[in-house]
């Protein structure tokens, strides 16, 4: 018997007909009062939640400028993925439904973000969080997201905004979700204690050394104080970095990190220059910067010609095949030096997983050899157009042999 049961028989006996049509109505109405009661709070949670008010005057233009960001420079009818930083443990969720609490500080910075893109119905919402459970899928379905806005914050002023950042990236490395040539807007949020410009320079040669992601800015909270009439306040600034590689020859590795642009607070908040801050990074010429690859053994596309050494003994490998002769045509028009290691060891299944590992892992740049158009692969790396096409048709004959 439940507890339910309990209560039916204990305050309503099932001797009399009239009785039990009455104890129901009253206990579902009892019900009802419950729902409504509780749809009400949720309600006046959420109305007051709507009010910006809520915000600081820095989270209100943060909400501001993202979103004048996001309108006019992220691609519409797309997926935007939206990244926070790990959760503290003292944020773990282990109080009862009610009474509701407020979420954190920077959360509802986030919240207010995430109704402000939803309303407009312009892309498919998804949530990125290191820690954070998730459904578990039947069947995993591979989309290249287009468009990204990460938020990565701190609570303490010397605490490790980049660590945070780098564990968020992490997540969407090895989750999939990450594709590089994606746009991104990058968000420092929290009690930030050293000079912008450091941090921006800091944060973007991770994004370009270890994640290839070249599309992105970085925008950074601050203060100013403004003196007008003689009366001194504090402004909201928001800086806007950006970086381009591939600017000085010999420095490939190394960014050209500057401000782009400011949000300057007030009353509805402005672009300073109005600057267009996604120009096109993709350089001509590449100043002879080197590109890593290699390649799975795969006649006629790839072979190895012969091994040789240098006047140091070191073993030189030269490789020939119809794509080495492509890759060739390409590095010398776009004035790339290529640095080519040995193909992996292992059959031709084993080599094909390991280098798309290598490209994953950052190990390679380029990866070719007949490697297959598949969901996975294409997940993790982007395909060039197809130079050979091979097909493979089972034909059968009158009585069922091949």
């Amino acid at each position: 018997m439940t507890s339910h049961d309990n209560i039916h028989s204990q305050h309503y006996p099932a001797s009399s007909h009239s009785a039990e049509t009455f104890s129901w109505l009253e206990y579902n109405m009892h019900l009802i009062k419950i729902a409504f009661v509780t749809t009400f709070g949720l309600h006046q949670v959420l109305s007051a939640t709507a009010d910006h008010k809520m915000l600081s005057e820095e989270q209100q233009h943060i909400l501001l400028c993202v979103s004048n960001i996001a309108n006019k420079y992220f691609f519409p009818e797309s997926s935007l993925l939206v990244s926070l930083p790990p959760e503290q443990e003292d944020e773990v969720f282990t109080k009862p439904l009610l009474p509701l609490d407020i979420p954190r500080y920077d959360e509802l910075l986030v919240s207010f973000l995430l109704r402000e893109m939803n309303q407009g119905s312009r892309w498919c919402l998804q949530i990125s969080r290191p820690g954070a459970s998730t459904m578990e899928m039947q069947e995993y379905v591979f989309v290249k997201h287009h468009n990204y806005i990460v938020f990565t914050w701190t609570d303490q002023p010397d605490g490790d905004v980049l660590g945070n950042l780098m564990d968020q990236m992490d997540e969407l490395r090895f989750s999939l979700a990450m594709n590089s040539r994606a746009r991104f807007i990058f968000v420092v949020a929290g009690q930030i204690s050293s000079v912008t410009s450091d941090l921006a320079r800091d944060i973007a040669d991770k994004l370009w050394t270890e994640y290839n992601i070249i599309d992105a800015v970085i925008l950074i909270p601050r203060k100013e104080t403004a003196n007008s009439e003689g009366i001194h306040s504090d402004v909201a600034i928001i800086d806007i970095y950006f970086w381009v590689p591939y600017q000085t020859d010999g420095m490939c590795s190394d960014n050209s990190v500057s401000l782009i642009d400011k949000w300057i607070g007030g009353s509805e908040g402005r672009f300073l220059n109005g600057a267009f801050l996604f120009p096109n990074k993709t350089p001509s010429k590449f100043r002879g910067c080197s590109l890593t690859a290699s390649a799975a053994k795969s006649e006629p596309v790839f072979v190895t010609v012969s091994n040789d050494t240098d006047a140091n003994n070191n073993i030189r490998h030269i490789y020939g095949g119809l794509e080495i002769e492509y890759f060739k045509l390409y590095s010398e028009a776009m004035n790339v030096s290529v640095i080519y290691k040995p193909p992996p060891p292992g059959d031709a299944v084993k080599q094909r997983i390991d280098l798309v590992l290598n490209l994953q892992d950052g190990l390679l740049d380029v990866a070719f050899g007949a490697i297959p158009i598949h969901p996975v692969i294409t997940a993790i790396a982007d395909p060039t157009i197809i130079h050979v096409n091979e097909q493979m048709k089972w034909c059968s004959g009158a009585h069922g042999y091949g």
